[in-house]
């Protein structure tokens, strides 16, 4: 960021039509004021402070909400934060949907947003009432796509760690796979093969696998995977409630209206 700086502000002349020519518009950037930066659950502190080193390198204020489904971890930036940055310009405020309605109530340079559609949609509507600018990073469905002609182990590889990776609690993990139909059965031979290697035949698994983060998202889990009308491929166990830990699990033979492909 900061090889980068200079260049990023550099003041930028843009094309205009021949009549505006001897006008010579330029664009010049400049800090937007108290950014609002509302940090989810799933990745805690990268998704706080990555967004506030931005604003701090455009000289912004801002009103840093940490999760609080992640209590552990916002009660620690609530302390460590005021200990290295001006406290008079950028403050922790924990709480929850009701701490977010308040700070929303006011004027604000930008918003920046990780989270769920739903709540991307009600932060988007109370920002227009200030004509506030915002940043939305919302969850959505992530397919992977595997045609015939690609290294098929390395694919099955690379989706898998890429979906279980933080017990599936990634935004960006690929939610399901569209594979050709000629190459199905050799991808379902080798994501299985796969799957066994990581979490079957693992002496660590479970103990370092991620957890679910509490018992209102594993319900919710494993409500979906009892609803599902699909064919059970893989499993590496049981769910634990007392320990919320819902096994990486794999999905065949889905229609479009599957619940696993609703949410």
């Amino acid at each position: 960021m900061l090889q980068n700086f200079e260049d990023w502000l550099k003041p930028e002349s843009p094309t205009v039509p021949e009549m505006f020519q001897t006008y010579q518009p330029a664009i010049h950037k400049g800090p937007k004021g108290v950014v609002l930066i509302i940090a989810p659950w799933n990745y805690p502190i990268i998704l706080l402070l990555l967004p506030l080193l931005g604003a701090i390198a455009a000289g912004n204020a801002a009103i840093l909400k940490p999760s609080e489904f992640a209590p552990a971890t916002s009660a620690w930036l609530a302390e460590l934060i005021p200990k290295y940055l001006d406290h008079d310009c950028f403050r922790v405020v924990q709480g929850g949907k009701d701490v977010v309605e308040e700070l929303l109530l006011h004027p604000l340079g930008h918003i920046f947003f990780t989270g769920s559609t739903p709540v991307g949609k009600a932060i988007m509507a109370a920002a227009s009432k200030h004509l506030t600018p915002i940043t939305l990073e919302l969850g959505g469905k992530s397919p992977a796509i595997v045609t015939e002609g690609c290294n098929i182990p390395q694919a099955a590889k690379r989706i898998a760690w890429g979906k279980f990776l933080n017990a599936g609690q990634t935004c960006v993990a690929p939610d399901y796979a569209l594979v050709q139909e000629s190459i199905l059965p050799q991808f379902h031979e080798e994501l299985t093969r796969v799957m066994q290697t990581l979490y079957t035949h693992d002496p660590k698994y479970p103990a370092k696998y991620g957890r679910i983060l509490n018992t209102v998202h594993f319900n919710r889990l494993g409500s979906l995977l009892a609803s599902t009308r699909g064919t059970k491929l893989y499993s590496a166990g049981a769910p634990s409630l007392s320990d919320l830990i819902i096994p990486p699990t794999v999905i065949t033979n889905l229609h479009s209206n599957d619940s696993l492909l609703q949410s």
